[in-house]
């Protein structure tokens, strides 16, 4: 393997990492893309989000399976570091790259590591965080019934491209949506010239999309584990956990802790961690 001079590893505490596996959110069973005006919204969305294969977290069989017998390689920091070969490594916590911070972290990183510095117009694009309707969205939702063709009005978390438009503002005129409503350019003016009652039932079936999206989004944030629900199943396995430690010091947090102590030193779930095993 040749020598590589310099590399850039981000890092995080590693039961954060966990929770944020754990919890990661996938195309569940029932996932479609479209549906058409007036269909049933609550059976559409039902069993929309998946974890992992399921519809919901299964904490035990991830930690059991996945975690301790490491079919599900979360921790490798110091491995790589030996494979791959490198000089020296520029560690930056994860917490460098989350909200306001992020444009300047990257405007640090542009020196550093010599790349085209962020302009300051595009600091919106780095400080956005990720939508909670992640996975929820984008759905296409087809007017064909008023139109006789497929049009869709699509529902989506980021933001228009060129050729779409968006007419939030048409059914939400006094509202804030955590979404846009858009639709193809070349057909907003079929959507604009529609007689008064055809668009109000599609503003009202856009409302009940509105609450039932909410709904849904608040019964898959719940699901998430808190740190405390996450500990008292991780400290369940007392036959693995030691081990468990061992081979997360030894394969990952070696490096990072020889490296680089006050990174860890700020990560504070993992120093619950090590004192609930002691």
């Amino acid at each position: 393997m040749p020598e590589i001079d310099e590399t850039l590893c981000l890092v995080r505490d590693p039961i954060d990492n966990l929770i944020s596996v754990l919890s990661h959110r996938t195309f569940g069973k029932n996932y479609k893309n479209e549906i058409c005006i007036n269909d049933d919204i609550e059976n559409f969305l039902k069993n929309r989000v998946g974890y992992r294969k399921k519809e919901f977290i299964d904490k035990k069989s991830f930690i059991q399976e996945d975690v301790y017998k490491g079919t599900y390689i979360l921790f490798h920091d110091a491995l790589l570091h030996k494979r791959l070969n490198i000089k020296k490594v520029y560690f930056l916590d994860m917490s460098e790259i989350i909200g306001d911070k992020t444009f300047e972290t990257m405007k640090k990183l542009a020196l550093k590591f010599h790349f085209k510095t962020p302009n300051s117009k595009d600091k919106e694009f780095y400080t956005q965080t990720m939508s909670s309707f992640r996975i929820l969205l984008p759905i296409n939702i087809n007017l064909k019934k008023f139109f006789n063709e497929d049009i869709f009005i699509t529902l989506r978390t980021s933001s228009l491209n060129s050729l779409e438009k968006d007419i939030s503002c048409l059914f939400f005129k006094n509202t804030k949506i955590p979404f846009y409503i858009l639709i193809q350019e070349k057909h907003f003016n079929q959507i604009k010239s529609l007689k008064e009652n055809k668009f109000e039932e599609i503003r009202l079936y856009l409302v009940q999309f509105l609450e039932a999206l909410k709904a849904k989004e608040k019964e898959e944030r719940q699901k998430r584990l808190s740190i405390d629900e996450f500990f008292k199943c991780f400290l369940e396995d007392k036959e693995n956990i030691k081990d468990f430690k061992d081979i997360l010091e030894k394969n990952h947090l070696f490096y990072v802790k020889k490296e680089r102590p006050d990174i860890v030193n700020l990560w504070e779930n993992y120093k619950k961690f090590e004192k609930l095993i002691k």
